[in-house]
């Protein structure tokens, strides 16, 4: 009969092995939200290509405005679009960078992403009253955005995954 005694686990194998449990579950994390991710870089860029034409448009030709809805609607002083149309072009370019960060899953590129969808939504509200169905499609799209930004994945249970595959409970055979 042989005598064998159990084997000695450090302090350093125990941290090691918690690393790495800890690695593989942020890797199902990163997994699970990766269709948010490129849901949500992708609408970045999206809405900012089209602040940017929007904003060029108004830098570049401000009174364009009063002929596409008429000389009885009321707005802004031209000066008051091309200054709006400025800030579109300084944001739309950080937005631009920003939805490219974001599928390398940088945190500054989130950070970014929310802060520019915020003020796009100011200034499609600014515009709101030129063009008031497309301010409004593009307001809730910055919203839905700016959810897939700051939405916290976390791994999926043992329950979740099992259901997921079609298992009726989290235990592997």
């Amino acid at each position: 009969m042989s005598s064998e005694s159990p084997p000695v686990v450090s302090d350093a194998d125990r941290r090691q092995a918690a690393l790495e449990a800890n690695l593989a579950a942020d890797e199902q994390a990163a997994a699970y939200g990766i269709g948010w991710k490129i849901f949500a870089g992708s609408m970045l860029i999206v809405s900012a290509i089209f602040t940017l034409i929007f904003s060029v448009i108004a830098v570049s030709d401000a009174s364009w405005f009063r002929t596409v809805v008429g000389p009885d609607v009321r707005l802004p002083t031209e000066s008051t679009i091309e200054t709006w149309g400025w800030i579109g072009l300084v944001v739309g370019i950080v937005v631009v960078l920003a939805g490219f960060g974001v599928f390398w899953g940088t945190l500054w590129a989130r950070v970014a992403g929310v802060a520019g969808s915020v003020v796009n939504i100011l200034i499609h509200i600014r515009y709101s009253h030129i063009f008031p169905g497309w301010s409004v499609a593009t307001t809730f799209l910055n919203v839905v955005v700016i959810y897939g930004l700051v939405l916290r994945v976390h791994p999926l249970t043992p329950e979740q995954q099992a259901t997921l595959e079609g298992r009726t409970s989290g235990r592997t055979a």
